[in-house]
């Protein structure tokens, strides 16, 4: 029998094959949030444009700065 842990719940073959639970992900369009940030829009005026958290809006942003340095 497989044991399954949580480090390989992480890892994202293996989580494409096995639910680990928890919530799902919110689906949003990344590159529209980058561009109306870029536009000068704040995480707020993102947020309610899009329909989602301002936490959902700060982790894209967050994640779209770190890859570009």
């Amino acid at each position: 029998m497989l044991r399954i842990t949580r480090l390989a719940c992480t890892l994202s073959a293996l989580a494409v094959l096995v639910s680990c639970g928890g919530r799902p992900r919110v689906a949003v369009n990344r590159e529209e949030v980058w561009n109306l940030f870029r536009a000068g829009k704040s995480r707020e005026q993102i947020a309610g444009t899009l329909g989602v958290s301002k936490t959902t809006v700060h982790r894209v942003i967050r994640l779209r700065k770190k890859a570009v340095v």
